[in-house]
């Protein structure tokens, strides 16, 4: 008996084969027009709440920050530029940043504060579970997709 079912497995299993857990995509391959970096450059510039600057995650001094923003505003097209206080900074600190951004001439199109979606709700504790919304897309920096 249990050579019969053996014997019945073995030809469902050869009939329907043993299905992979894979899905399979197939893609059309990059020509030489398509070639290209696959994400939009973003720049992010974050303020800590003791008044250090990070530049894409690397710490900066603000002799550093007007060198690099100097650099940044020669890109074309350019790169979105992503500030992000915190929220404990020093409100003086935030404003001679922002200072040293407009004096570059970098307070447009493509200057974003990031993460403000988590303060437009003040009737309930802020969370930051839901990402934010992309900004719209515009002429003169490069699109900006999705960022958190």
């Amino acid at each position: 008996m249990a050579g019969i079912f053996a014997i019945a497995a073995a030809l469902v299993l050869l009939t329907y084969g043993i299905t992979p857990h894979v899905l399979t995509v197939a893609l059309p391959l990059p020509g030489p027009h398509e070639a290209g970096p696959l994400s939009p450059p973003v720049n992010r510039l974050i303020l800590r709440e003791n008044g250090a600057l990070l530049w894409n995650g690397e710490p900066v001094s603000d002799r550093d920050l007007a060198l690099i923003l100097d650099q940044h505003a020669q890109i074309e097209p350019r790169p979105v530029l992503l500030f992000t206080p915190d929220a404990k900074a020093s409100y003086a600190r935030v404003l001679e940043v922002l200072g040293m951004v407009r004096s570059k001439d970098l307070v447009d199109r493509c200057f974003r504060f990031s993460e403000i979606s988590r303060y437009r709700h003040y009737d309930r504790p802020a969370t930051f579970d839901t990402p934010a919304p992309a900004p719209a897309r515009s002429e003169s920096c490069s699109p900006l997709l999705k960022l958190d």
